[in-house]
């Protein structure tokens, strides 16, 4: 038993305390417990935040309706892209066309770096995945990649958690450069440019024309569960507002931190919004964090097309 449920035999404590006055010169019972007199502590109060001003941004023709949405986007809709692999495999990456258009980007009422708000143009339409890639589309880029386990809190650790590393399942802990080079290897078997959407271009289609944070906006192109799914590489710097396309946010450079869009389904509500937006260095491979493409447009049809 410890000594503190009995008394030590044969004073030992009161012995060591003499040895040590006597050896050492040590007037020390590192048992007592000092009555210290308590003092009176000043507290720091921080400076309230500032409130911010929010000014009023023009934008014609926006915000618009589902119904505006679809007449935008035209007559097609949505092709397949699809990219021959070894043998009978082959990647098909639904992909769903974006029209030019401008938007307000960012929310007067969100966090800071969401502010302040600012009128965006997107220039020229793009296709952009339906979905985020998945585990086997990344394996035909990437044959070592394994997305791993959500690890699984609690005392009884019974199995390695809950599996991520499912073909059907979203391609997560790629970095932003992996993420890079997948769309450099599509190019290349395809022929057509494809990149990561910036963060202006993924906040335009999230939203859809909606003037605020509506859950679901993206259907009305026909894209579903953005951004609800998983957290998704955009190809931007992270730099604060107002956002700038022509500052060199966008233009790709394996460098700093890069803007990561959409949250995971277990994060907070307040997380889950259209225009929400967190920050990973360029090397990182994060546990819920994956990526969608998009391709420029042109006159070519991309292969299979849908109305």
């Amino acid at each position: 038993t410890w000594s503190e449920f009995r008394a030590i035999p044969h004073g030992q404590r009161e012995r060591r305390i003499e040895l040590r006055r006597r050896d050492a010169g040590v007037e020390e019972d590192y048992e007592v417990i000092p009555n210290l007199a308590a003092t009176p502590v000043r507290p720091i109060i921080p400076e309230p935040p500032k409130p911010v001003q929010v000014t009023r941004v023009d934008c014609p023709d926006w915000p618009f309706d589902n119904a505006e949405a679809r007449r935008r986007q035209g007559k097609v809709r949505e092709q397949v892209m699809v990219v021959e692999g070894q043998g009978s495999v082959k990647l098909e990456i639904p992909m769903v066309r974006i029209p030019a258009g401008d938007f307000v980007m960012g929310d007067a009422a969100g966090a800071s770096d969401e502010n302040p708000l600012c009128r965006v143009r997107i220039d020229r339409p793009f296709w952009i995945a339906r979905a985020t890639i998945s585990n086997a589309q990344f394996a035909l880029f990437d044959t070592n990649h394994d997305s791993g386990y959500l690890d699984r809190e609690g005392k009884d650790h019974n199995n390695r958690g809950v599996p991520m590393n499912r073909p059907e399942q979203p391609v997560v802990r790629v970095s932003w450069a992996q993420a890079m080079a997948f769309c450099e290897w599509l190019s290349a078997q395809t022929g057509r440019r494809f990149t990561l959407p910036t963060e202006a271009q993924w906040e335009f289609v999230c939203r859809a024309g909606a003037p605020a944070d509506q859950a679901g906006s993206s259907r009305a192109w026909g894209i579903d569960r953005m951004p609800d799914e998983i957290s998704e590489w955009t190809r931007s710097d992270y730099r604060s507002y107002p956002y700038l396309p022509d500052d060199g946010r966008d233009d790709g450079l394996p460098a700093g931190r890069k803007v990561v869009r959409g949250a995971r389904g277990i994060n907070m509500p307040d997380n889950r919004r259209d225009t929400y937006r967190l920050s990973y260095q360029w090397w990182q491979g994060v546990w819920d964090v994956g990526f969608r493409v998009v391709c420029l447009d042109d006159a070519r049809p991309l292969v299979a097309s849908r109305p």
